[in-house]
């Protein structure tokens, strides 16, 4: 539902039509997300931002990735990250 809406409110500003919700399955969590590419960006914006969240354990990850062109190297590693987050207990103190 998150990232539904916030999918929603970036569609006014894309160029595609319909934001499809993508599913992002990991080892340790399971969200979705949605890719866009902003219709006008202003010098110096960002064009493309991927947006989603994903449950790792008891902790729901809230994530955006903003890129440009020839930068899609820079978002599959991003997303990457996030697909593969684990939560750490707390360190105990001695």
């Amino acid at each position: 539902t998150l990232v539904a809406a916030a999918a929603k409110g970036a569609q006014s500003q894309s160029v595609e039509k319909t934001l499809a919700i993508r599913d992002l399955a990991g080892a340790n969590g399971q969200g979705y997300y949605f890719l866009a590419t902003d219709r006008a960006p202003a010098p110096g914006e960002w064009k493309y931002l991927t947006q989603g969240a994903v449950g790792v354990g008891s902790v729901l990850v809230v994530f955006t990735i903003l890129t440009n062109d020839g930068q899609d190297d820079i978002a599959a590693a991003a997303l990457d990250m996030v697909r593969h987050a684990t939560l750490q207990p707390p360190a105990t103190s001695t």
